[in-house]
């Protein structure tokens, strides 16, 4: 590497530790300007800005642009054997990259994702909590037909009640009784589908992850 070119790359090192830690806006700024120099730095230096660039996307909500990237920077992780003192980048990154899946409502692949890194660091507690959610929200849309109907109930249970309100107690209160054995069914039906979809979906996400967990304890006790 030229002189000139060490001097720049150490510029916009000391350019980037400047901006507050927080302040990922102008993280972001600041490295897609300086792009180039960065992407021909020194592996620890351009693997270590190229994640906190990675993270600031994420932090602020730009998911899919997050993942656009983090692939490539955890294929350079992988091929240039980056060890970061303080945590284990790779998982870091995996960790990350399941949150944004997750955020962009692609649940199964976050979901592989999340037990992959399960069996790398079953002791951590994020992937166990991101297949659970995963698996909940994977549920939730198989079981939408199933919820449309029981809201459709709930509001027909409702109509039933302003209709006992404002014609039957007035002009029918004979038929009092009826109406509210009709509106009960109706309004609890609803409300009980509504409660045991939420339990199911919620079971089912929860006995996924139980079972990679407990899948990759299995492995690290045979190892």
């Amino acid at each position: 590497m030229s002189a000139i070119n060490s001097t720049y790359h150490a510029d916009v090192v000391l350019g980037f530790r400047e901006i507050p830690e927080k302040n990922y806006s102008r993280q972001i700024y600041f490295i897609e300007k300086h792009r180039d120099i960065v992407e021909n730095m020194d592996t620890d230096f351009r693997i270590d800005l190229l994640d906190k660039y990675n993270n600031a996307l994420f932090e602020i909500g730009h998911y899919r642009k997050c993942l656009d990237h983090i692939d490539l920077l955890i294929f350079d992780v992988m091929s240039e054997n980056f060890i970061r003192t303080e945590e284990d980048l790779f998982c870091t990154l995996l960790k990350r990259k399941s949150y944004a899946l997750f955020n962009v409502g692609e649940y199964q692949k976050a979901q592989y994702v999340a037990s992959e890194l399960m069996k790398i660091k079953p002791d951590i507690q994020e992937p166990n909590l991101i297949m659970t959610n995963c698996g909940y929200r994977i549920i939730k849309e198989k079981t939408r037909s199933l919820r449309a109907f029981a809201i459709m109930l709930l509001i027909f249970g409702v109509t039933i009640t302003c209709f006992d309100l404002l014609v039957i107690q007035n002009f029918y209160p004979e038929q009092m009784v009826k109406m509210g054995w009709l509106r009960g069914i109706t309004i609890g039906g609803a409300a009980l589908l509504i409660i045991a979809l939420e339990v199911y979906a919620f079971l089912s996400g929860r006995k996924g992850a139980r079972k990679v967990l407990q899948e990759s304890l299995m492995k690290r006790s045979q190892v």
